[in-house]
């Protein structure tokens, strides 16, 4: 994956001068989880933009920070709605529960509080290949209470 990234920042990089900073590559790509064509699409994004990638990595975690934030002030309907609305906007079970993770492992909670969102984003991903996925979502912010 760094391969193909790097040679699409070679090929759009003009008179020398980079597109993106190097030291950013490796953060952003650990964010990607694998996924090339999202890697494109938000690189291409950050040069559009003339933002940094480490700006644009931090922004696609976003909708998931607000949904963790949402479950933490208790208000589940609206944090249920959210997921719903990543689905409707093509984004599958298991990125949003890799994206939950990410937001999740960095959260400061009490260590009970952190594991008890870890097992049940685990699972809901673990169970994301054999349910629909509108049901796994409120499954799963059902056993966030």
């Amino acid at each position: 994956m760094r391969f193909a990234l790097e040679k699409v920042i070679q090929n759009e990089t003009k008179n020398g001068t980079p597109i993106v900073n190097e030291s950013e590559l490796e953060p952003f790509i650990e964010g990607l989880h694998g996924d090339l064509r999202r890697g494109i699409t938000e690189l291409q994004a950050a040069v559009s933009g003339k933002t940094s990638l480490l700006k644009q990595s931090q922004s696609l975690l976003e909708p998931y920070e607000k949904i963790i934030q949402m479950v933490e002030n208790n208000e589940y309907d609206n944090a249920n709605k959210e997921v719903h609305n990543l689905l409707y906007q093509a984004v599958d079970m298991k990125t949003v529960c890799v994206n939950l993770h990410d937001v999740v492992v960095g959260l400061d909670v009490q260590h009970t509080t952190k594991f008890k969102l870890l097992r049940v984003i685990g699972e809901a991903e673990w169970r994301s290949s054999n349910m629909t996925p509108k049901v796994l979502a409120s499954w799963m912010i059902g056993q966030m209470i």
